[in-house]
């Protein structure tokens, strides 16, 4: 009965449109991390916007420095009693730049609007909506259950991660003790498709570097020099050729989740908007590697160089960036079994679970750092436009969402200390 009365107290906050108004306000809040102008915005939102949520919630919430000088993080702490499990949540508060002129006519980024199942508005998908999601439905279990969870709950929201979540590992080593727990339980990134309701247990890393060929100082005429002079352009071309290649034989999904891929973001090489006859004096390229775990990524520069030497692009330079670790938890956890049961309990669907993430979510800090089981429950899907214009959440997703997570929670609050 109990959490049958949680399940239809979450329905009933979506029907009444409690979900679309507390949505409306967190998309209003320009919490773009990436904009120095904006950077208001970002305490804004944890200060004025889920701060009080979450002691309406029965949470002592502190808003501390980040260590690195980028967004604050918001820590929160619910505690029923030392003989029950420890569960540590995230999300980020942070969204790309708006890019407002380039929404579909008629949408802004700033103002959530609703067209058939879609929900239109900057961090609808990522990641606002995700823990709209979430802490509705603790809410709901908290008042089903009296006032109780049944477990106690851990939070942190920072609001960095859309900059790499700058300064987070270096919280994280500095209040690891305040976000000790026995499990890691997030909502970030896309579900396998809209239909399905996944499970994701860690995220392939990342890595973000450059290549550049400078030949000279100056441009030459085309005509005059054509032929015989290096062509930095057409050096970094055959040498990123050299780079990029397809495994064959690979399934579209092996190529996502268990293989390491490297793409090309950008190039730069003489003026694209007004070209000339002239041969550029030097080219660049922007490069972003992702790897799965087992990829020997200490001595990826000199791995790197070493591979260009040999097919003879010694005057490409390399400038490496940082490198966000890839994480798996291991597929026999027994908290993975549990989730996926409490998740079957409210849906019909088959329940994808996935090694890890395509994309990248800081969860080695959680796993590696703070030495957590690390299970993720996303609510999004892979057409959902994040950090593109028109970024939008669907409505099943969202219905389905908070079903799952009220059930989750749920089955969490059954567990003893010892289960």
């Amino acid at each position: 009965m109990g959490k049958s009365k949680a399940l239809s107290r979450v329905r009933a906050y979506f029907e009444e449109g409690g979900f679309e108004q507390d949505l409306r306000r967190r998309v209003a809040i320009q919490s773009d991390s990436q904009t120095a102008e904006k950077a208001d915005q970002l305490h804004l939102y944890l200060d004025r916007e889920l701060g009080p949520s979450l002691v309406r919630l029965g949470f002592e919430v502190r808003i501390l420095a980040n260590p690195k000088g980028a967004g604050p993080i918001l820590l929160a702490h619910r505690h029923e009693s030392d003989e029950l499990p420890t569960i540590l949540t995230y999300g980020h508060g942070d969204v790309v730049p708006g890019h407002d002129h380039q929404w579909r006519e008629g949408l802004s980024p700033w103002e959530l609007k609703i067209e058939g199942e879609r929900w239109y508005g900057r961090g609808t998908a990522d990641n606002k909506g995700q823990h709209s999601i979430n802490l509705a439905a603790l809410e709901q279990v908290i008042q089903a259950r009296e006032e109780r969870l049944g477990f106690n709950l851990k939070a942190i929201f920072e609001t960095g991660e859309e900059r790499g979540s700058v300064g987070l590992r270096e919280f994280c080593e500095q209040h690891a003790q305040s976000l000790s727990a026995d499990l890691f339980l997030a909502s970030d990134g896309p579900r396998l498709n809209a239909n399905q309701p996944t499970l994701f247990l860690g995220s392939r890393g990342t890595v973000l570097f450059s290549l550049e060929v400078i030949s000279r100082e100056g441009g030459l005429h085309s005509g005059n020099w054509g032929g015989v002079m290096e062509n930095p352009a057409v050096v970094l071309a055959n040498a990123l050729a050299c780079l990029h290649w397809g495994e064959p034989g690979l399934s579209y999904g092996e190529r996502l989740f268990g293989w390491n891929t490297l793409e090309v973001l950008a190039l730069d090489a003489g003026n694209p908007q007004k070209p000339i006859n002239a041969i550029p004096p030097r080219a660049q390229a922007f490069c972003n590697l992702r790897f799965v775990l087992g990829t020997q990524t200490e001595d990826l520069e000199s791995t790197l160089r070493q591979h260009l030497d040999v097919h003879g692009f010694e005057q490409v330079r390399i400038h490496m960036g940082q490198i966000m670790p890839a994480t798996r938890l291991d597929l026999g956890n027994k908290w993975i079994a549990l989730i996926k049961e409490a998740i079957s309990k409210v849906t019909d669907q088959k329940i994808a679970v996935i090694p890890n993430l395509a994309g990248t979510v800081p969860n080695d800090i959680f796993a590696d750092v703070l030495g957590l089981p690390t299970i993720w429950v996303p609510h999004s899907y892979p057409g959902c436009s994040q950090h593109a214009p028109n970024e939008h959440m669907l409505t099943p997703i969202i219905q389905e969402g908070l079903d799952i997570m009220t059930s989750v929670f749920w089955e969490l609050g059954e567990l003893t200390k010892n289960t």
